[in-house]
């Protein structure tokens, strides 16, 4: 935890329309607790899914125009040696996107 105390956070922000993300790779720590935030600045209400297992508790999120989503921390089953790919789509469909998650002991 940092010195205020509050979880460290790693910000992944939605670019545009079609999912795009300004991290294509996000790195989080177990150990130290980091969970992601996804904010999405877009036109278009999103959503996160991890097609082939997540490392949180949840494998689906929804982000609301303007809004943002937290994924929460790793879980304990959460695989270091394994990258967690999702896929950010608009509600309406789209092509997407598919950026990767990485969690670190």
């Amino acid at each position: 935890m940092s010195s205020s105390g509050t979880v460290p956070n790693v910000d992944v922000k939605i670019t545009n329309n079609q999912g795009g993300v300004d991290k294509d790779t996000a790195r989080l720590s177990k150990a130290g607790g980091n969970q992601v935030i996804w904010t999405n600045n877009s036109q278009k209400k999103m959503q996160i899914n991890f097609p082939a297992g997540s490392p949180f508790s949840s494998s689906q999120y929804d982000v609301a125009i303007g809004g943002n989503a937290s994924s929460g921390t790793p879980t304990v089953a959460a695989d270091p040696n394994k990258n967690y790919a999702y896929t950010v789509t608009p509600e309406q469909g789209g092509a997407g996107h598919d950026p990767i998650i990485i969690v670190d002991n």
